[in-house]
């Protein structure tokens, strides 16, 4: 899996475990910031 290659990846598919589209651009802004 290329997820654990890319940390960017890695957390779109931890957030896509949890099935919360909203979430996932909530955190990725948090970690972006």
């Amino acid at each position: 899996m290329d997820a654990l290659t890319t940390p960017s990846n890695w957390q779109r598919v931890r957030l896509g475990d949890v099935g919360n589209p909203c979430m996932c651009k909530r955190v990725m802004k948090h970690q972006t910031t």
